[in-house]
Formats: C-alpha cells, structure tokens, sequence
C-alpha cells in the first residue's frame, strides 16, 4: 500500500509540470497543438514501455502467464480495467490512468478554456464521491485502481498549475511559505495515512484521503518555487 502514496505524489508533479508546459505553449503560440502533444507523450512513454514489455514476453526465466486479454489491456492502457491482470504488468495500472488522463484532458483543455479550473474541481469532486461509492458497495472497480479512484491526483496537479500560471504572485505570501506550513502539510499527510487503517475513519479517508494528500503535496511543491529558481527555468526549457 505504500507505493500507492508514492504514485501519488508522482501523479500530482506529472499533472502539475504538464498542464504548466500546456499554459507556457499557449501563451506563446496563441494556441495548443494537439497532435504534437499527443506525440510528446508516446515518445516519452512508449520507448520504456515496449522495451519492458519485450522483454516480458521473451524472457526466459519465469513462465509467461499472459492472455490475450492480459495483453489487450496492456498495449491499450487499461490495465486497471482488467480483473486478471498478472503480476509482471500489474503495476501498469497506473500507467493507464496517466495516460487516459492525458487522452482526454487536452480535448477538456482546448473545449473549455475558460472554465478550466472548474471542470477540473468538477471532476476531482466526482472522484471523491465514486471512492465513496465503490467503497460502500465493495465493486470490483475499488480494488482495481479505476480512473476515479487516483486520477485526482493528477488533477490536483493540474489544477495547481493553472493556478500558479494564472497568479504567480500567490504564492509569494510568507505565511504561505514558510517551514512551520511545510510542516503542518507533511503532518497531515501522516495524520491521514494513520488514520486511514481506521475502519471507524473510513467514511472520511476513502473519499478524502488521497484529496487531502495530494492537497498536502501540492502546497509543498508549490511553497518551494521560485519564479528565478532552477525548477522554473527547467520548466520553460521543457516548453
């Protein structure tokens, strides 16, 4: 369970530092190429991914154990829509919710420019409820990692970006930055990983838990940026 905090904390920096590239990109160019996006992303991802997956169907060490269903929801991202995944491309699920986001996400991008922040409160709110749900009524859906139950995270991320790009100087408020702030974020991260073994808290920690952590995430990355520092500059190199 402890990879799954650690996953977290990586889809709120790959929201935050994508959607950011996507508003620099805008803002220079008065618009967003969609094709060349989409062709950024398989680029980064698809070398990895095929080289591993390769090298799981040739490796000679262990029994290959994958269907053909197994492996459709490999080469499709939607392994945490599959019930039978195997243990050698299991961790993939979270591979498919990245990148489902960012299928769909630079459409709502594009289509919804000046309601952005909404749709994405909008959309991690109904995050939120479905955790709930899926909870309550022990679906399948729970245990598999679906889109709803981590792509907050992401969102979070994104929406932070936004954020930030639109009002740099927020940011800039002492008390938002200072150590005790930190301090109080990384606290509550732990607070609520404490207490999300609790069943008596589970009414609060599924819907909420990993809201609150990538909230807690978020205030950290952002509390530590410069408009000067080396993470900026890196940032617009990217662009």
């Amino acid at each position: 369970m402890r990879n799954l905090y650690f996953v977290i904390i990586f889809f709120v920096i790959s929201g935050f530092l994508i959607n950011y590239l996507l508003l620099i990109e805008e803002k220079s160019n008065n618009n967003i190429k969609i094709g060349a996006f989409y062709i950024r992303r398989a680029l980064r991802v698809l070398p990895v991914f095929l080289v591993y997956f390769a090298f799981i169907l040739l490796q000679p060490f262990e029994p290959n154990d994958l269907t053909l269903k197994n492996i459709l929801h490999i080469i499709t991202f939607t392994v945490n829509f599959d019930d039978s995944r195997v243990w050698s491309t299991g961790h993939f699920w979270s591979l498919g919710i990245e990148e489902q986001f960012y299928i769909t996400w630079p459409l709502l991008f594009i289509a919804y420019k000046k309601r952005r922040k909404q749709v994405l409160i909008i959309l991690i709110g109904c995050s939120c409820i479905i955790r709930a749900l899926h909870y309550k009524y022990q679906t399948p859906i729970y245990d598999l990692h679906h889109f709803f139950t981590f792509s907050d995270a992401i969102m979070i991320g994104s929406l932070g970006a936004i954020f930030y790009f639109e009002n740099p100087k927020l940011i800039d408020f002492q008390i938002f930055r200072r150590p005790v702030m930190q301090l109080i974020s990384l606290s509550t991260i732990v607070a609520i990983l404490y207490f999300s073994s609790n069943l008596m808290m589970a009414v609060l920690t599924v819907p909420f838990k990993n809201l609150i952590i990538s909230l807690c995430i978020l205030h950290v990355i952002l509390s530590n940026i410069k408009p000067s520092d080396s993470f900026s500059r890196t940032l617009h190199h990217f662009a």
